[in-house]
C-alpha cells in the first residue's frame, strides 16, 4: 500500500519524464516516513525513465545536503562501504549504473568512481569521472577522487590543476603539488612545466632539477628545460647553461647568450664561452679578442689563445701562397698565350706561303695545259690528215700489268680507215669484234683508274667502242691518233 503511494507521488510531481532535484527529495523524504526505501524509487525511476533535473551546485556540497542525503541514502552507503572494504568492485559499479547514476549524493559518486578506478579500463574511469566533475566541478570530495583518478593515469597537467582548484576551496596541500611538479619534469615534458612558473616552490623544484642534469652532463636536458620555463635564472645556471649549449655545437645560442651576460655582469668566463663559440664559427679575430679579455681577467685560456693566433698566421700564410700561386699561373697563362700567339701566326705565315706556292703551281699548269691545247688545236687537222693518210696499221693490247686478261686480251688496231677492236672469246675459237670508219669517230674518253685506263669511242650512228685495262700511254696514244 505505502509502495502505491510512492508510486502516485511520483507519477503527480513527474512531468514529460522529468522530475525536479526538490520534488526528488520530497519523495525519498516521504518514502522514508513510510518506510518504503530508496532502492525502490529510484529503481521505478529507472524503469519509467524518469531523469532528475538538479539545481546548479554552487560550492561543494553543504553539510545539510549531506546530512540529507547520510539520512535517506543510508542503507546503500553503507552497503557501497562493505562492497568496497570486500574489494566488490563490479558489485558496486552494476548497483549505481543501474540505480543510482542520476543521483545527487557525492558519497555514492565518489564510491562508484573508486570502484572504476580499481577495476575498471582507465578510458572508461576517465570518461565517467569527467561526467561527474562537469556536473560538480566545486564538488571538494568529486575533485579528490578525480584527481586520484588521473594521478594514478599519469594526465598531471589535469591533476595539478585539480589540485589549484582544491587550494581555492580551501583545501591547500602544497606538497601534493611540488609532487606533481616533481612527476612533469620526470616525465621530461618541460613545456607543460613551464606552465607552472608562478607557482610557489617552482624555483625551488627547478632548481634542484637543474643541478640534477648538470651533474650527469645531460646537456640536451639541460638546454631544453632552460629554454622552456620563463624563470629569473642565476648567473651560474646561465654560465651551465652556455656550456651544455658548447657541447651540443650549438654556437650561435652560445653567442646570443653570452653577450647578454656580458652585457649585464661582465663575468670572464663568458668571454672564454664567447671566444671558443667564435673559434668554431671560424671568426677567428672576434675569438683572439674574447680570449685575450678571458686571460687578462684571469682566465687560464693562454694555449687556447695561442693556438688561435697560430691558426691565424697559418690562414695568412696560406693566403699569400694562394696569391702567389695565383699571380704564377697568371703569368704561366699569359706566357703559354703568347707562345700560341706567336705559333699561330708562324703557322699562318706557312700556310699562306704554302698556299702561293700552289697557286703558283697551279697557274703554271693551267698554262701549260692552255698552251699544250692551243698546240694541239693548231695541229689537230694537220695531225688528223698526217696521221690517217699516213698511219699504215698500228695495234695495241691491253696490258696485263694493268688488269688486262693475259689470254683474251682487248685488242685496239688502227688503220688508214678504221679502227677496230677486237676480243676472243673465252673457249678461244671465236671473238667479238666491232670496227668504225675513222671519220664516224665522234669523241675518244679516257677512264682513267688507279691500275689501267678505260678507252670509250663513240660515233656518228656506228655505235661504240669499249676497252679496258690500257696502260695510260697507249690510251693516250690511241686518243691523239684518232685525232682527239
Amino acid at each position: 500500500m505505502n509502495v502505491n503511494v510512492i508510486e502516485l507521488f511520483i507519477k503527480e510531481l513527474s512531468s514529460d519524464g522529468f522530475l525536479k532535484e526538490n520534488d526528488y527529495k520530497y519523495i525519498l523524504t516521504k518514502a522514508s516516513e513510510l518506510n518504503v526505501s530508496s532502492d525502490f524509487v529510484n529503481e521505478y525511476l529507472a524503469t519509467a525513465n524518469i531523469k532528475i533535473i538538479y539545481s546548479e551546485v554552487q560550492s561543494s556540497a553543504t553539510n545539510n545536503s549531506d546530512d540529507f542525503f547520510s539520512t535517506i541514502n543510508k542503507d546503500i552507503r553503507l552497503k557501497f562501504s562493505r562492497l568496497g572494504k570486500e574489494n566488490m568492485y563490479a558489485e558496486i559499479v552494476h548497483i549505481f549504473e543501474s540505480k543510482y547514476f542520476n543521483t545527487n549524493d557525492t558519497f555514492l559518486i565518489e564510491s562508484y568512481l573508486n570502484a572504476l578506478n580499481q577495476d575498471y579500463p582507465e578510458e572508461r574511469t576517465y570518461k565517467q569521472a569527467k561526467i561527474f566533475y562537469d556536473k560538480f566541478p566545486q564538488d571538494k570530495r568529486i575533485l579528490n577522487i578525480f584527481y586520484q583518478i588521473t594521478m594514478g593515469q599519469r594526465r598531471y597537467s589535469e591533476a595539478l590543476d585539480l589540485l589549484f582548484q582544491l587550494n581555492k576551496l580551501g583545501e591547500s596541500d602544497q606538497q601534493k603539488i611540488d609532487n606533481v611538479l616533481s612527476l612533469i619534469l620526470d616525465s621530461k615534458n618541460w613545456s607543460l612545466f613551464g606552465k607552472y612558473s608562478q607557482t610557489k616552490n617552482f624555483g625551488k623544484i627547478l632548481n634542484g632539477y637543474l643541478d640534477e642534469l648538470a651533474e650527469y652532463k645531460n646537456d640536451k636536458g639541460y638546454v631544453e628545460l632552460f629554454d622552456q620555463c620563463e624563470y629569473n635564472y642565476s648567473e651560474k645556471q646561465y654560465e651551465l647553461y652556455a656550456k651544455a649549449l658548447l657541447n651540443l655545437g650549438r654556437y650561435d645560442s652560445v653567442k646570443s647568450v653570452c653577450l647578454k651576460m656580458l652585457s649585464k655582469s661582465n663575468l670572464p668566463i663568458f668571454n672564454a664561452y664567447m671566444g671558443i663559440a667564435c673559434e668554431n664559427s671560424g671568426k677567428y679575430h672576434d675569438a683572439v679578442f674574447y680570449y685575450e679579455k678571458a686571460v687578462l681577467n684571469g682566465l687560464n685560456y693562454t694555449k687556447n689563445l695561442s693556438d688561435i693566433k697560430n691558426i691565424i698566421r697559418e690562414l695568412e700564410l696560406e693566403s699569400e701562397r694562394k696569391a702567389e700561386r695565383k699571380t704564377h699561373e697568371e703569368k704561366m697563362r699569359q706566357m703559354e698565350e703568347e707562345e700560341n700567339i706567336r705559333k699561330g701566326i708562324e703557322l699562318e705565315k706557312q700556310m699562306e706561303q704554302e698556299d702561293e706556292e700552289q697557286d703558283s703551281r697551279n697557274r703554271l699548269k693551267i698554262e701549260e695545259e692552255k698552251s699544250i691545247g692551243e698546240e694541239n688545236n693548231r695541229n689537230k687537222n694537220s695531225n688528223l690528215v698526217n696521221s690517217r693518210s699516213n698511219m699504215g696499221r698500228v695495234e695495241f693490247t691491253s696490258a696485263v700489268t694493268r688488269g688486262g686478261d693475259i689470254i683474251n686480251p682487248d685488242v685496239i688496231i688502227i688503220d688508214d680507215g678504221n679502227v677496230t677492236w677486237k676480243k676472243r672469246s673465252k673457249i678461244l675459237i671465236s671473238g667479238q669484234s666491232i670496227s668504225i670508219p675513222l671519220d664516224k669517230v665522234a669523241s675518244v674518253d679516257l677512264q682513267f683508274g688507279v691500275i689501267g685506263t678505260n678507252i670509250i669511242i663513240r660515233s656518228n650512228g656506228m655505235g661504240s667502242i669499249h676497252a679496258e685495262y690500257f696502260t695510260k700511254s697507249d690510251a693516250q696514244e690511241i686518243k691523239k691518233l684518232l685525232g682527239f
